[in-house]
């Protein structure tokens, strides 16, 4: 089964790019949301998966015996090569499972 480019969901989500709008997110599944700033993060049972414009990172998760998603997002960041800041990807990791709900944490070793 293949994913649904992000255009396709972006474009039928957000009408309006205007940049000066706060940022929305819009849930496709109880996993899976795309935000208004052009970037989708869907998660499951063994890894997150970011995607944007440029970038299609899958960064390992685990899930812990309190059904806490656990990140290693420093991890991804010591074993691959990125250009986005760990920061930045951090943040936006944080806002779209704060909009799901989701209880998490970042481990960072």
């Amino acid at each position: 089964m293949s994913r649904v480019s992000l255009d396709t969901y972006y474009n039928g989500f957000f009408k309006v790019n205007d940049e000066n709008l706060p940022e929305e997110f819009r849930e496709i599944n109880r996993g899976h949301v795309i935000s208004s700033e052009y970037y989708d993060i869907q998660f499951g049972r063994n890894s997150l998966i970011y995607r944007d414009k440029i970038h299609r990172l899958v960064i390992p998760t685990e899930h812990d015996v309190a059904h806490t998603l656990i990140v290693y997002l420093h991890y991804f960041f010591e074993k691959n090569k990125c250009d986005i800041a760990e920061k930045t990807l951090q943040e936006r990791i944080s806002k779209t499972l704060t909009f799901l709900s989701v209880k998490y944490k970042f481990e960072e070793h």
